[in-house]
């Protein structure tokens, strides 16, 4: 897909995804109408990975799981759209659901759970140079008591129905945790 720029070249709509591709597909809306979005972007990604936000799994609309992984894409601690990760920054993530599989993480460690609303609990920031645990805490006050390794595990937040999906990320800074 391209568009044509104000001065009128033509440009990709698009930029690379992880498979090299520059492409965008139709995203329902919600309200009877789509959005386009790119397959290198969170939202494109979420949708490749099985989130679909037309479905529904075990009770639980897909859209929730859709907007869990885009918060988690994003490292959107607060689910208030302020993202602190870094383009090119690996993850594995999995759900509940076994839509995706943890498979292998060589040199990861669980860094988060995440719901609609961002993420529940925060074992260690993916970017330790953007945003530390006291940070998380101070700017959102429903994490204080879910922060650092010992507050945050999978096993605990798998207990927890809020928690949808689960990652993995290195850690950047083992000071930060």
């Amino acid at each position: 897909m391209s568009v044509r720029q104000a001065d009128g070249a033509m440009s990709d709509l698009c930029h690379a995804d992880p498979s090299g591709r520059r492409a965008a597909f139709a995203l329902p809306d919600g309200k009877g109408g789509f959005n386009l979005t790119c397959t290198s972007g969170a939202e494109g990604k979420c949708v490749l990975f099985g989130y679909r936000p037309w479905e529904t799994r075990e009770g639980v609309p897909m859209r929730d799981l859709l907007q869990a992984c885009i918060h988690l894409l994003r490292a959107d601690y607060g689910g208030d759209d302020h993202p602190s990760t870094r383009n090119g920054t690996l993850v594995n993530l999995h759900d509940r659901f076994g839509i995706q599989d943890p498979g292998a993480a060589a040199g990861m460690e669980f860094e988060a759970a995440w719901g609609p609303e961002g993420a529940i609990c925060v074992a260690h920031p993916r970017i330790a140079d953007n945003i530390t645990l006291e940070q998380l805490a101070e700017r959102y006050p429903r994490l204080k008591g879910r922060l650092g390794p010992e507050a945050c595990n999978e096993e605990a937040m798998r207990a927890d129905s809020r928690a949808l999906i689960f990652n993995q990320s290195v850690v950047t800074d083992r000071t930060a945790r």
